[in-house]
């Protein structure tokens, strides 16, 4: 396929998740498509942008957290295409002994990070133990404790009792001291956000809102560290941003042996 022909196929690509997000947060990496209906949501949603960059910093300190409680190897699912910040980054800083594998069931994205130098899987979440056999077979050792990062990932599954299924499958699969971090679009009953909603699930595909006491539920099994489920802006922050409408809920639970629980897991 000659260069004219790839770029003509870039131009006319009908919207993707991947690209979208990364549109909006100002990347490189999507067409005029992609680009496009970023601005119309921006133009319903301005603070959208915002609020995703409020995701990356929640998903940026949550990679600290872990790897200063001492887990050293994490697994990014659904983790998008590379921006400024991701968990490999961090983990050069804070933790150079640590490993980072990067999970997603797009092609492209796997593509574009393996050629950022991560090490990537092609995988999709719904299939949590395939998912994890295909991380094993790039470096996860599944004797040792992993830290599981899922931002923005579960709300593209339409199904509450799918998410939580899957999430047991992870914990079941993963050894004690493991820690799940994950956020999930709120059920926000704004108008703008109800229309910048509707627009994206019908130009990309579901995005699925959730309530508070919904997203708590999915921690069965693990343990739920404080501040519990609350905004992104307020997770472990010592001056929390107060949110009257939060678009997004923001939580982490570690993988515990029956009976057991960790003083210092909310601190």
């Amino acid at each position: 396929m000659s260069g004219r022909r790839i770029a003509m196929v870039g131009a006319d690509a009908l919207p993707s998740a991947a690209r979208v997000h990364n549109a909006l947060l100002g990347g490189a990496r999507n067409y005029r498509s992609d680009r496009e209906l970023a601005r119309q949501l921006l133009a319903l949603s301005p603070t959208l942008a915002d609020r995703l960059c409020a995701r990356r910093a929640f998903a940026g300190r949550a990679v600290r957290w872990m790897l200063v409680a001492g887990i050293r190897q994490v697994v990014d699912i659904g983790a998008g295409l590379p921006v400024p910040g991701d968990a490999h980054e961090i983990a050069a800083d804070a933790a150079p002994d640590a490993h980072v594998l990067y999970i997603d069931n797009d092609p492209v994205v796997v593509a574009a990070r393996l050629i950022h130098g991560s090490v990537s899987v092609h995988a999709d979440v719904r299939n949590p133990r395939c998912l994890l056999r295909s991380a094993a077979v790039r470096g996860l050792d599944l004797q040792r404790p992993v830290g599981l990062l899922l931002t923005g990932v579960l709300d593209h599954i339409k199904d509450s009792y799918e998410v939580a299924q899957i999430l047991n499958q992870l914990r079941t699969a993963t050894p004690y001291g493991s820690v799940l971090v994950l956020s999930a679009y709120a059920d926000n009953d704004e108008e703008k956000t109800r229309e910048a909603v509707n627009l994206y699930r019908s130009r990309v595909g579901p995005l699925i809102g959730r309530a508070r006491d919904e997203v708590a539920s999915w921690f069965a099994g693990w343990e739920l560290v404080a501040p519990g489920v609350s905004s992104p802006q307020s997770w472990r922050l010592q001056s929390p941003v107060p949110d009257a409408h939060p678009w997004e809920w923001a939580a982490a639970g570690l993988n515990l042996p029956p009976g057991h629980r960790v003083a210092e897991a909310g601190t």
